[in-house]
């Protein structure tokens, strides 16, 4: 969940104040004035957002941006932390997340719930200390938010890359191709070559290669196989493919390892 048009470099933050808390009957908004973010401390909320349902439940962190609209019921034994702030870009736009209700994070660490109470608090004291404080807490917050979905996004890919990079390292020793390996995950060639060189930072064949390298390493310690014999093995067209490779890799010749 990337913030739209924010920049750091001369934005603004406005953090007005706590909004009500979640109410136990049927409720609709029909066009929020200001963003917020919503800590679920206790039960649940059920979202409707334009006839898509989303749940947010104990220890989950609900984004509710200016402009959106929605309805929600909540359950009885309901309790949360909420706040509302603005960040203003230097053309004085109202930046966001996104244009609808997200869940911005899942089963979120306790100590989340302290930065809540921290801007809560601050508003009982008329400071600029209290009103920095808040801030940076709100800050911690949106970094928090920002570093769980990266983390999303590259579990989720290595996810969709799973099984080529299963096909690479059981047969890391045959002829694979790119376009095999992205028919596995159902991508094209130029997608997959993009997520795998995204998520592993470096390319298939890289990695395909330093997997035989990293035996060929094993093999050589062993002492069991000349170089030849170990070439063979881990599938190289011949032995001086097989040093080329194994010298670039580890910045010696085979037979010096």
């Amino acid at each position: 969940m990337k913030l739209d048009g924010f920049t750091p470099d001369g934005a603004g933050i406005v953090i007005h104040s706590a909004f009500a808390p979640p109410m136990r009957t049927p409720q609709s908004v029909a066009l929020r004035h200001s963003s917020a973010l919503l800590y679920v401390v206790r039960g649940g909320i059920r979202f409707n957002i334009k006839g898509k349902e989303m749940i947010a439940r104990e220890r989950d962190i609900v984004y509710l941006p200016e402009g959106c609209s929605y309805s929600y019921k909540a359950s009885r034994e309901i309790s949360a932390l909420s706040v509302e702030f603005d960040i203003i870009g230097k053309s004085g736009k109202k930046s966001v997340f996104s244009p609808f209700p997200v869940l911005a994070c899942s089963d979120t660490p306790e100590k989340t719930a302290e930065h809540f109470s921290l801007i809560l608090k601050s508003f009982a004291i008329n400071s600029l200390s209290a009103k920095i404080e808040r801030i940076c807490s709100l800050l911690s917050l949106l970094a928090f938010i920002n570093d769980s979905d990266k983390e999303e996004q590259e579990e989720s890919i290595i996810k969709r890359l799973a099984p080529a990079v299963y096909r690479l390292r059981e047969g890391y020793c045959e002829k694979v191709y790119t376009a095999e390996l992205a028919a596995l995950c159902g991508l094209s060639e130029s997608q997959f070559r993009r997520l795998f060189k995204e998520a592993f930072k470096v390319s298939p064949i890289t990695y395909k290669n330093n997997l035989r390298i990293k035996m060929a390493c094993s093999l050589l310690e062993s002492g069991a196989y000349s170089i030849s014999e170990i070439s063979d093995i881990l599938g190289f067209d011949d032995i001086y493919a097989f040093s080329h490779a194994f010298k670039k890799s580890m910045g010696t010749a085979p037979s010096e390892y």
